[in-house]
């Protein structure tokens, strides 16, 4: 399969398409199903294109892809900024603007609804990751740390390490390591 970049598939629109005022993160996300084409063509000012019969179905649209995504460039993606660029291409259609981690991090509606948190990491200080998406009112997720190299060696393997064996004692000096499959007893 021919690789595609940012295509979702055979749907036109259905990429990336570029924004103004052009600079190298200046891009939307747009996609219109078939249910949504009148309303997308009628968003871009184009409420022609719903009745061509070039554009009438997903198939015709895929055939005649490099002219719709010429018309979709030279029309909504010029408009005054990326949002803009997104924004006027609802209602009725999903369009969003593409945005750089930098910008995603520092989005304050992620960060209100625990998307973006900040973890203590005793190494590298403090750092932002991604939290849980899943909120439950009665069942809070606490994101945590992850552990450090050997950190939790001891509670896990605890018992083998302090084992009579030699096997135990050549892992507790860090010269063997453990496996969990191991037929030898502690």
């Amino acid at each position: 399969m021919p690789r595609r970049g940012n295509q979702m598939g055979r749907g036109i629109p259905s990429t990336t398409y570029p924004c103004a005022p052009g600079g190298p993160n200046d891009y939307a996300f747009i996609t219109a199903q078939q249910q949504m084409w009148p309303a997308f063509t009628a968003a871009i000012g184009r409420p022609e294109l719903a009745g061509d019969a070039r554009f009438a179905t997903e198939e015709a649209r895929w055939e005649n892809r490099a002219a719709l995504n010429a018309i979709i460039e030279d029309g909504p993606a010029r408009g005054p900024s990326t949002r803009s660029c997104a924004s006027s291409v609802l209602p009725g259609c999903r369009a969003a603007p593409a945005r750089d981690t930098g910008e995603v991090l520092a989005d304050p509606h992620l960060k209100a609804r625990e998307m973006i948190v900040d973890v203590d990491y005793p190494t590298r200080g403090t750092y932002q990751t991604v939290g849980c998406p899943i909120k439950l009112s009665d069942s809070p997720v606490e994101v945590n740390r992850p552990p450090q190299l050997g950190e939790h060696t001891e509670a896990l393997f605890g018992r083998a390490l302090r084992g009579r064996s030699r096997r135990g004692q050549a892992v507790a000096r860090g010269r063997r390591r453990l496996t969990l499959h191991s037929a030898e007893a502690p």
